[in-house]
């Protein structure tokens, strides 16, 4: 019968291997002697050690070290850059109400910040009332964004961190025409 080399290694490793597992003492493996046999060519410093029978074979394992310069990964939740954009508008969100020269602010709570994110914080909409940011999302962030224009109330909407995975859904904020009081004559 022939035998693939490769095949016998492979078994004999796994042999030892479910020995070890199974608590079998290294003085009980197939030795009918206390001595283990050794080729008639090895020096007493090549031999195997012998271990009390009372004691059983522990294999150790010891992490490589960790090479410098590696970079340490981003933490977990980290979702990237991503634009957080939407239009103003004057009293519905309908085409035809875009509201310019309104100021949107964004804020953004994190437990992991990064430098930048939510730059520029304030922007003033053009005509078509479009406001856009780039922000660093994490999936535990709170985003804010907060409108604002003289003679309107304010808006305000909050996206979390995870509505942003792939991209953040654009935000229409709509700002309704402040109550204007009315003065007149005395009423006595």
């Amino acid at each position: 019968m022939c035998y693939n080399n490769a095949k016998m290694k492979s078994y004999l490793w796994a042999c030892l291997f479910l020995m070890l597992l199974s608590g079998c003492r290294l003085g009980e493996m197939s030795q009918p002697s206390a001595t283990p046999a050794v080729p008639p060519h090895a020096s007493p410093s090549t031999r195997m050690p012998t271990l009390p029978s009372d004691q059983v074979a522990t294999p150790t394992w010891t992490p490589a070290p960790i090479p410098t310069g590696t970079p340490t990964p981003p933490p977990a939740g980290d979702i990237g850059w991503r634009k957080v954009k939407g239009v103003v508008y004057a009293e519905a969100a309908t085409p035809g109400h875009e509201l310019a020269g309104a100021l949107v602010e964004c804020s953004q709570f994190s437990y992991v910040p990064r430098k930048g994110s939510c730059a520029p914080y304030r922007i003033t909409t053009g005509p078509d009332g479009v406001f856009e940011f780039d922000v660093f999302v994490h999936d535990t962030d709170t985003i804010t964004l907060a409108a604002q224009k003289p003679g309107y109330g304010t808006a305000e909407r909050r996206i979390l961190g995870v509505d942003c995975f792939g991209s953040c859904s654009p935000v229409d904020l709509v700002l309704l025409k402040s109550a204007t009081p009315v003065s007149g004559g005395g009423g006595q």
